[in-house]
């Protein structure tokens, strides 16, 4: 299953029918994607590797361990304000509600695919990851 349709459905699971598929894959193709159709995990991860306040959660999801909880402030840390609006409106879910569908949604996203450490090896390890955050800035 390619990354957009996996964020997809653990998205739609979360809203248990408030949010259609479309309208999910819209909203995470606008906020995730790669300009190709698919999600860019790497550069997300990279991202957080790179964030003092977020290298260690983003940790959590890439090892074996438990995952821990990603809150509202990090997440606009992490996409800005603007981004999580536009969100929201293409879910159709409130700022809130859209936040926590997504925090809820992105640790289970990366976690399931870094399992067996395939995700950080396809970026060339954790300084591979930092190596694409220092290319963002």
């Amino acid at each position: 299953m390619d990354l957009l349709k996996l964020a997809t459905q653990l998205l739609t699971d979360h809203f248990k029918g408030d949010v259609s598929n479309n309208n999910a894959e819209n909203a995470l193709g606008s906020l995730l994607g790669d300009g190709q159709g698919g999600i860019n995990i790497a550069e997300i991860v990279g991202k957080m590797a790179s964030n003092g306040n977020l290298s260690d959660l983003v940790g959590s999801w890439l090892g074996d361990g438990a995952n821990k909880n990603i809150q509202g402030n990090q997440l606009q840390d992490l996409f800005g304000s603007d981004a999580l609006s536009s969100f929201s409106q293409a879910l159709g879910q409130p700022e809130q509600k859209a936040s926590e569908g997504l925090g809820n949604m992105l640790p289970k996203l990366i976690d399931q695919n870094s399992s067996g450490g395939d995700l950080l090896s396809s970026v060339g390890g954790l300084q591979g990851a930092f190596d694409i955050a220092k290319k963002l800035f």
